[in-house]
């Protein structure tokens, strides 16, 4: 069922390999090898977001891409969740933000999910752009608690995110920059 999916989770506490592909996420034992089935699927899972997940709070994290016209969001859900299963919560609208809920990463300790906000596909230079944390409770048209953006940031478009917390550091790559950027960040920590 795989067909160009550029993003997935790795879940070591679960053995599971979590890919999200058209619209659904599909879920594979971390051992399976071949072609082998999803042993779970979750549908209605927006396209071309990022995945993460939370094992401290048994929670699957997913991004949504969008446009303009039509944003994107962040969906939480229980872990295990499968079939049409309906999010706990959805993070978007406005206020949020989020046109394309890329690249994410969340940290259990303290329940932030960092997000990156790379604007719209094929624009270099988009403006706006941005990694965003939000909190794993946050619910409805929320803006982010804390950001990286603006001038201070250097940033363009942040396309991936990766966090280091014991020197709590957020690491950015930034497509336009064609670098990696890292960030003393310890609010999130």
């Amino acid at each position: 069922m795989l067909g160009g999916s550029s993003r997935l989770e790795l879940d070591y506490i679960n053995n599971e390999i979590l890919v999200p592909e058209g619209g659904k996420v599909l879920v594979f034992d971390r051992t399976a090898n071949g072609d082998v089935a999803p042993k779970r699927i979750l549908n209605g899972a927006g396209r071309g977001g990022g995945v993460a997940v939370d094992t401290v709070h048994d929670l699957l994290i997913l991004g949504s891409g969008g446009t303009n016209e039509k944003p994107g969001a962040i969906q939480i859900f229980e872990r295990a969740a499968s079939g049409d299963t309906p999010p706990l919560r959805v993070i978007g609208g406005p206020q949020s933000g989020i046109i394309r809920a890329l690249q994410m990463q969340v940290y259990p300790p303290t329940g932030y999910i960092a997000v990156t906000q790379p604007g719209e596909t094929g624009d270099f230079d988009p403006g706006g752009t941005y990694v965003g944390f939000w909190h794993i409770s946050d619910n409805g048209d929320v803006p982010p608690r804390h950001k990286l953006s603006g001038p201070q940031s250097t940033l363009i478009k942040p396309r991936g995110v990766a966090l280091i917390p014991r020197s709590k550091e957020v690491v950015v790559a930034d497509m336009s920059l064609n670098s990696v950027l890292i960030y003393y960040f310890p609010e999130i920590f």
